[in-house]
């Protein structure tokens, strides 16, 4: 009979290197490959079956995960104060998206025309080419 197999377990130097590499970013399977040097599919299986035994260290991981999230939108603010226009359009969706969940997937609500003759003064050409996007 073979021998029963040790439960995996990730050492504490381990466990911290594996929440750095979340932290900046990486992804659980590639963290626990950056963690090991290697690519290997077990590994990557049995790290995620100690953080799923390991109530404690899935919470770290959890809140590492939030922190990178953090990162990120604190850099894409930072770029959006800096000027860049795509960088502000992205984080006012970002953040109308978190802040108004309820709105997420709705179509926004049609334009209401103007007014008759609201264009009467700007002329012919200005009148026909807003009857024309009709």
């Amino acid at each position: 009979m073979p021998a029963k197999r040790q439960p995996f377990r990730l050492t504490k130097p381990q466990q911290e290197r594996y929440l750095q590499f979340l932290r900046e970013g990486n992804e659980r399977g590639l963290a626990a490959d950056l963690v090991f040097g290697t690519d290997n599919p077990m590994i990557r299986m049995r790290v995620r079956e100690f953080i799923d035994r390991t109530p404690e260290f899935e919470e770290r991981v959890l809140d590492a995960e939030v922190e990178a999230g953090e990162l990120v939108k604190k850099k894409m603010f930072d770029t959006a104060m800096g000027g860049n226009v795509t960088a502000m359009r992205s984080y006012l969706e970002l953040k109308g998206a978190a802040e108004f969940p309820e709105r997420r997937g709705r179509p926004r609500k049609p334009e209401p025309e103007p007014p008759e003759g609201a264009f009467d003064d700007l002329g012919a050409d200005v009148v026909s080419l807003n009857q024309r996007r009709r």
